[in-house]
Order: structure tokens, then C-alpha cells, then sequence
């Protein structure tokens, strides 16, 4: 299905720029790659369920999947880490890596669409 691999292609671009930026050192691109690899996967997983999506809006999608109880709990609360904002030294505020957050909601939605 061409919407599929859309999406797909989309998702390994944003996780391919989110390691190449990560090997530069560069913690921040690292995070929007990741945000944007997820938000591709989030899109994919609304279009799949009829709903209009704005697939540049990464930040208000991964939001809209924090309360949705149809997903696991580990795919939400790795949203809810991705939105969070980089602490005043630009830091990420939680233990987890935001690359394996983005993963974690990737593989969700291409176990349950790929």
C-alpha cells in the first residue's frame, strides 16, 4: 500500500538523521528526529483509523496519544516523555533515551499496520 510505505519511509529517514545526529553530538536534533520519527508513526496509525492528520505536527500528535487507552502504556508514556521540554540546560528530563522512546511508539504501530 503506498500510504504505508509513505509512512515507513518517512519513520527510517527521521530514525536515520536522529543516529547521524547523534553520532555529531548533537542531543538536541537527536530529540526532533526521534520526535518527528514517532509523530510520522502516530499519523500513520490516526490515517489508518480515518482520522485527518497534520503529519508536521509531530509535538500535537504524540499528545493526542498520551490518554488514548487503545494504546499501551509504554507507547504513552514514551510520548508524554517526548513532549516534555529539555530542562533550562537543555537536557532530556527522564533516564530513557529519546531515540529508543521514538522506537518504542514505532514498533507499536508497525506491529499492529506494518
Amino acid at each position: 500500500m503506498a500510504i504505508s510505505k509513505h509512512f515507513l519511509d518517512a519513520i527510517d529517514k527521521e530514525l536515520s538523521d536522529a543516529q547521524i545526529a547523534r553520532l555529531q553530538g548533537n542531543d538536541g536534533r537527536t530529540r526532533v528526529c526521534a520526535r518527528r520519527a514517532a509523530g510520522f508513526a502516530v499519523a500513520w496509525l490516526c490515517t489508518s483509523r480515518g482520522q485527518q492528520v497534520r503529519e508536521a505536527d509531530s509535538l500535537n500528535l504524540l499528545k493526542s496519544i498520551q490518554t488514548d487507552e487503545s494504546l499501551p502504556s509504554d507507547a504513552r508514556d514514551a510520548s508524554t516523555r517526548l513532549t516534555a521540554r529539555v530542562t533550562p540546560d537543555f537536557k532530556y528530563p527522564f533516564p530513557t533515551d529519546p531515540l529508543d522512546d521514538a522506537r518504542v511508539i514505532v514498533d507499536y504501530v508497525k506491529g499492529v499496520l506494518g
